[in-house]
């Protein structure tokens, strides 16, 4: 039996192994393929952390289907190393052969896991900053700054200026979208992957000012 890292006193298979368990707290990515997790904790593994996947399924009352989950576990002090190394991964190879996906833009990964729908919340804030927009006095200008807010032009920048595309997670053989943006362009590129096949056959683009 393992001892006990406090008193020195042997400690039974069960405590051991739940000690154990509970030193693997931080979600690094979370994704709905299991496929995919198993892949990125290997590549983890092999390159010396203390990686895992945990498989979680819930039910959705207002969907009335289960939802399933799986995460990428390694150690607190590991975490963002784990993250860096992660994102190298990916830059590499970003579409596996394993997940039978095809090539495309390395999605940014986050020890938090942050980003996930950033595109959605993106797309509400241009529309809600176009519809909201008051009927403008003679002279009046639109795009001048106000005291607290950003503009969305700000906002495209700051986008633009990430190493990869935000990407939406999606179940395998669900749609999965993108959302890019051209600063030369001054536009919203709005990607979308039909069929989960990693290929983005639909593209639509949203100007800053309508």
């Amino acid at each position: 039996m393992d001892p006990c890292p406090d008193c020195g006193q042997p400690r039974p298979p069960s405590r051991a192994a739940k000690d154990e368990e509970s030193a693997l707290v931080r979600p690094l990515t979370t994704t709905t393929s299991l496929a995919e997790a198993g892949f990125l904790a290997d590549r983890l593994q092999s390159a010396g952390f203390a990686a895992r996947v945990h498989s979680e399924d819930s039910f959705d009352a207002i969907r009335g289907a289960w939802q399933h989950r799986a995460m990428v576990l390694v150690t607190a002090d590991q975490a963002i190393a784990a993250a860096e190394h992660l994102q190298q991964v990916l830059a590499e190879d970003p579409a596996p052969r394993e997940l039978g996906a095809t090539a495309s833009p390395p999605a940014t990964i986050w020890p938090t896991n942050f980003w996930i729908g950033v595109a959605v919340l993106a797309t509400a804030a241009w529309l809600g900053l176009s519809l909201s927009r008051p009927a403008a006095e003679p002279n009046q200008d639109l795009n001048a700054p106000r005291p607290g807010v950003h503009s969305i032009a700000e906002l495209g920048t700051r986008v633009a200026r990430l190493p990869s595309p935000l990407i939406t997670l999606a179940p395998n053989g669900a749609a999965r979208h993108r959302l890019s943006y051209d600063e030369k362009d001054k536009q919203w590129l709005w990607e979308t992957d039909a069929n989960g096949d990693g290929v983005y056959d639909r593209r639509e683009r949203y100007r800053n000012v309508p």
